[in-house]
């Protein structure tokens, strides 16, 4: 063997070993990519992560090691799993507070559930635009099968069989779209996450306000019992005076009209709160709602001036930092479309592996810089870039109204919330006088000067009052959690301190 059929043979093995090298190294590149795709697929883990990212850690021991995030995490493992005892216990066994409704509305809820999968897509299609800057392997074979081997003497020309396979890599060096779109994804996932903040307050306070509710038509229902109560009573009264002959038919059946009305306005507020305890097992998860409902909301907050609570509104709200997000998306996608104008540059390197036919035995690799720049394009770009540039003047003027709104929204908050205060003093007032009223009818009873009914007749009236005082109390805070709402810090009201306390510690 001479000098040159050794280099030949070791040129050769070489090139074979490199091949081998360069396929096993896509393989490995392509099963990291695949990993990097696929280790993010949970769109539950994304919410954990994102849910009470806004929401202040309960203060903690300064010893325990932990981190803000470590502590969210771990008051999200606790509300799973109260969720679960919940699940597993009988449900009318227990009271319900509001703060456990919140923490069965962040375990259960469907619909933040369907954000957590809309941020899950946005940040696939951030890593999509990642993956379009790096560069893409491929692996190609070839099989070729003639009708005939074409011979020349001795020799194969063209092989009725032919294999061969390259290794091909391609890497973007300039394309201003690639990175326009990366731009744009990564706005669009902060987008999905303000959007799971508003979905999260909006939920929250759907179920508080459906919390107060059953509790108002439990005084409702207790009211209107008391009223039927007298008016049966009354009823009964007359009937025995009709036997007696002192008074005429016409007063029974005005009476017997009347406690049908109250039985009427009793069953219809049994209903009705059988309605709404049935909407706040939906929005917490629960198919049946324990029969006790506490209220734990300690009502200490009280609203600022209107033009300052306003201005931390425009600072807050997730909805308006999401409207301003939406102005900065279309001004990237304005600038998306600015790229189309500019030139692509890509280069692509192949090797083939191996090679076989008449005149393809030997080729090593191939180099090749690709670059395209469209001149004309019928105006489609143009139009493209305007339509942009309206979307971002929409989205301007989307913003300045949702401020307006925002104002009027905070302003009738404030206003309700001082309104339930006057009619909490007025009512206090009203208790005060028939509690007198109550004190002097039983004064009055033990002199004989008056009936049963009259006493009935002063103690329901007396009771009602509590009754609605306690309601407009209920109002009240609700009126507090609205301001909170449309300032955009119901992440710091008490039932969510109390989640964190009770849980982060």
């Amino acid at each position: 063997m001479n000098r040159c059929t050794r280099m030949r043979k070791g040129r050769e093995r070489v090139e074979n070993t490199l091949g081998a090298a360069a396929v096993v190294g896509a393989g490995l590149l392509a099963l990291l990519l695949a990993g990097c795709v696929s280790d993010r697929h949970d769109a539950r883990a994304h919410y954990r992560e994102r849910v009470l990212a806004d929401v202040p850690v309960a203060e903690r021991r300064p010893d325990d090691g932990r981190s803000d995030e470590q502590t969210r995490r771990r008051v999200l493992d606790e509300i799973d799993r109260f969720a679960g005892v919940v699940d597993a216990a009988s449900p009318a066994a227990a009271a319900l507070t509001l703060s456990d409704s919140f923490r069965l509305t962040l375990a259960r809820s469907d619909d933040l559930l369907v954000r957590g999968e809309q941020l899950l897509q946005a940040e696939a299609l951030e890593r999509e635009a990642i993956g379009n800057l790096l560069p893409e392997v491929l692996f190609n074979w070839r099989y070729r099968r003639d009708s005939d081997a074409v011979r020349f003497g001795r020799a194969t020309i063209s092989p009725r069989d032919t294999t061969e396979s390259w290794l091909s890599v391609v890497q973007p060096i300039f394309d201003a779209t690639l990175f326009a779109a990366l731009d744009v994804s990564d706005i669009a996932t902060r987008l999905e996450e303000l959007a799971l903040r508003t979905e999260r307050d909006r939920l929250l306070y759907a179920v508080a306000a459906t919390f107060f509710e059953v509790l108002a038509l439990e005084e409702d229902l207790a009211a209107l019992g008391a009223i039927d109560r007298l008016n049966r009573e009354f009823l009964r009264v007359q009937e025995v005076l009709l036997g007696e002959g002192e008074i005429l038919e016409e007063s029974v059946i005005a009476a017997r009209a009347l406690a049908a009305e109250s039985a009427t306005a009793l069953a219809r507020c049994a209903n009705d709160r059988a309605a709404a305890r049935s909407r706040l097992g939906s929005l917490i998860g629960l198919d049946a709602l324990p029969e006790e409902l506490v209220d734990n909301y300690e009502m200490t907050y009280s609203p600022g001036l209107i033009p300052d609570l306003t201005e931390r509104a425009w600072r807050t709200r997730s909805d308006v930092e999401a409207s301003r997000t939406a102005i900065d998306l279309a001004r990237a996608q304005r600038t998306a479309e600015l790229s189309g104008y500019l030139p692509t540059v890509d280069a692509e390197l192949s090797r083939w592996l191996k090679s076989e036919g008449a005149f393809a035995e030997a080729i090593d690799w191939t180099l090749a810089v690709n670059a395209a720049w469209p001149i004309i394009d019928g105006g489609a770009r143009d139009a493209a870039y305007s339509r942009a540039l309206s979307v971002v003047r929409q989205r301007e003027m989307e913003l300045s109204a949702l401020k307006r709104r925002v104002r009027v929204e905070v302003e009738e908050a404030v206003l309700a919330f001082r309104t339930l205060d006057a009619a909490a003093a007025s009512l206090e007032t009203r208790r005060e006088a028939r509690r007198a009223a109550l004190d002097q009818a039983l004064a009055r009873l033990e002199a004989e000067e008056i009936t049963d009914v009259a006493l009935l007749g002063a103690k329901s009236e007396y009771e009602s009052v509590c009754r609605e005082l306690e309601r407009v109390r209920l109002a009240r805070k609700q009126a507090g959690l609205k301001i909170r709402l449309v300032v955009g810090d119901l992440n710091l009201s008490d039932p969510m301190e109390k989640v964190m306390k009770e849980e982060g510690r």
